[in-house]
């Protein structure tokens, strides 16, 4: 915390401060001040910082609109708005993850730290289709999320106010990975994901 307004570098116990930095992008110089516990001057503290390349938290996807991304590689990790900062207030954001046939999605959470007014959903639905189905909603007491699927997945993240609680939102990886089939009936064919959810196609093979 920084406290741009002290004149002599002492500030009081509960005073609030000008600026809270955690992985957020620092634009101006700015000093680290003493400060005071029980209004007694304390000898302050020493502190150090790492710059870490901004594209290091960038969505490795393509950005369609306006936080509305659609990923187009082969394996690929995605972030909450301004991570590893606290997402912003009153915050929707969409990530497409495309069919791919043959190949079942792997959707793994590295990092899931949502607050009490947020929610992030996940779809499943066919190319080419306007219908769609829930298969997982994760809320703030949910910290680890795994889905797989062999249809296209939509993820939607929606968040209210962040003012509070401060969470940073979520790192999830996305991955294509071959997909198991098993014969289901004569002429169908199941495509299996992990977590138990299956696609289907038809065996068009000529007999």
């Amino acid at each position: 915390m920084l406290f741009d307004h002290s004149s002599d570098g002492l500030i009081e116990f509960d005073e609030r401060a000008d600026f809270e930095f955690c992985g957020k992008e620092i634009l101006e110089q700015h000093f680290l001040l003493q400060i005071t516990s029980g209004k007694e001057a304390s000898r302050g503290f020493q502190g150090s910082f790492l710059a870490i390349p901004k594209k290091n938290f960038t969505n490795e996807a393509v950005e369609m609109a306006e936080c509305s991304y659609r990923v187009e590689k082969q394996k690929a990790i995605i972030y909450s708005p301004s991570y590893p900062y606290f997402y912003p207030s009153k915050v929707n954001c969409t990530y497409h993850i495309p069919q791919r046939k043959g190949f079942q999605i792997i959707v793994n959470s590295l990092v899931m730290d949502i607050g009490r007014d947020a929610v992030l959903q996940i779809f499943e639905s066919v190319e080419g289709q306007f219908e769609k189905r829930l298969i997982e909603m994760v809320t703030s007491s949910q910290k680890l999320v795994y889905v797989s699927s062999t249809s296209s997945l939509l993820i939607y993240f929606s968040a209210g106010s962040n003012d509070v609680e401060r969470a940073v939102g979520f790192v999830i990886e996305l991955q294509y990975s071959n997909a198991v089939w098993r014969s289901q009936s004569p002429g169908e064919l199941v495509g299996l994901g992990r977590g138990g959810r299956a696609g289907h196609t038809q065996d068009t093979t000529t007999r």
